[in-house]
């Protein structure tokens, strides 16, 4: 009884015991300098993630699924109708984008656009 004890006791304290070293950098890691979005503007961020990720299918020439976004004003009707984020953050309620892709845009890509919304559109 006294061994099973002692490895019970040696057990527990060695699995208590146990060193716990994560980075402060691994935990909290610093923001990419070019997901700062502190003065978003449609001209500054919103232009080069849609000519980035969205003109080749949604443009004057070739409006997949109708929708155009080689523009401010048309960006802009797509973000006051929701379909805009809807589509970027793939919640169910619009398209998920980009089409056929087994990914979303990039998180930073995803921020500016919910922050230009919540900014009320700035161009």
């Amino acid at each position: 009884m006294k061994l099973r004890t002692f490895l019970s006791l040696l057990f527990l304290s060695s699995f208590l015991g146990a060193c716990y070293n994560d980075k402060l950098e691994d935990l909290h890691p610093k923001l990419n300098s070019s997901c700062d979005s502190t003065a978003i503007t449609y001209a500054k961020q919103i232009a080069a993630v849609m000519n980035n990720q969205c003109i080749s299918c949604h443009n004057s020439n070739n409006k997949g699924g109708g929708i155009n976004l080689d523009n401010y004003t048309d960006v802009k009707a797509q973000g006051v109708s929701g379909k805009l984020l809807s589509s970027v953050i793939w919640d169910g309620h619009a398209s998920p984008m980009p089409k056929g892709s087994p990914n979303k845009i990039n998180e930073c890509s995803i921020n500016d656009i919910q922050r230009w919304i919540v900014a009320n559109y700035p161009q």
